[in-house]
């Protein structure tokens, strides 16, 4: 059977209305998108971005370990429920790593700077996908605002 995957990217940052938990969405893209959807239609979910794809979300922490994108992969539970998830066991052996197994310090220090870069690049794509959303919101309300103003 083939694996149905789908791939996140665009992460945005924001802040749950509902919780106020610091959370991150992503735009879901690939071959199983409209499953996605889907599914999240199903359980009364109705998230998109602009272009009407569906969206991932995540809390903030839950977020950096897919970083600025990743290819998730589907799979159905013991319980009938669909999943999705990340093959992270490459992350799993850095960990391991990380924490000293096998490794000298000189090896474990370098893994551990790239891992820092990795994150250090994901936030800046965060901050940077969020100065865009606000200018674009700007922008609808300016538009709105002349709209507005001109039907006066």
């Amino acid at each position: 059977m083939e694996k149905v995957t789908i791939q996140i990217s665009n992460p945005n940052p924001y802040k749950s209305k509902k919780t106020g938990t610091e959370m991150v969405a992503y735009t879901v893209t690939g071959k199983g998108a409209e499953q996605y959807k889907a599914e999240q239609l199903a359980l009364g979910v109705d998230s998109s971005d602009d272009n009407g794809n569906p969206l991932m979300h995540f809390t903030f922490d839950a977020s950096i370990k897919y970083g600025v994108e990743a290819e998730l992969v589907n799979a159905v539970t013991s319980e009938g429920e669909s999943i999705w998830f990340i093959d992270n066991d490459e992350a799993k052996q850095l960990e391991k790593v990380l924490n000293g197994t096998g490794t000298n310090a000189t090896v474990r220090a370098i893994l551990a700077e790239k891992e820092t870069q990795r994150v250090l690049n994901y936030l800046s794509v965060l901050s940077s996908n969020r100065a865009k959303n606000i200018a674009k919101l700007q922008a609808k309300g300016a538009e709105s605002f002349a709209t507005v103003k001109k039907g006066k």
